[in-house]
């Protein structure tokens, strides 16, 4: 099973932005972001527009060695999408239309179908 994983950045954990510091209900506070682990099986689509539907995104996975730990704890044993494909431009791109730039030698991640899956 695939399930999803939404995210709703704050500007920075010293200027949290207040709206992200009230995390909606079922939803993780971590530093100055809010998480959702959704159990919901979507395909990658659905996911990405269940996301949206939230105010959110896919998960971006940031260069942060503490926050690479919270997600690591709370994602096994489940997969859950993130927001990371090449099914637009054939390049690696995040939801956010960002390009992918990982320097992480030991990331949990599986390739399905031209998109990404943190297992």
């Amino acid at each position: 099973c695939v399930f999803l994983l939404c995210s709703i950045r704050g500007k920075s954990h010293e200027h949290a932005d207040v709206s992200v510091a009230n995390c909606k209900r079922g939803w993780i506070l971590y530093k100055s972001s809010c998480f959702l682990f959704s159990s919901d099986q979507l395909n990658w689509s659905g996911a990405r527009d269940y996301c949206k539907a939230q105010g959110a995104l896919l998960l971006k996975i940031q260069e942060d060695d503490e926050e690479w730990a919270f997600l690591n704890n709370q994602t096994i044993p489940t997969s859950y999408w993130v927001g990371l494909t090449d099914q637009t431009t054939g390049q690696w791109r995040w939801a956010d239309e960002t390009p992918y730039i990982m320097n992480k030698d030991n990331t949990n991640t599986f390739i399905q179908q031209g998109c990404i899956k943190l297992i």
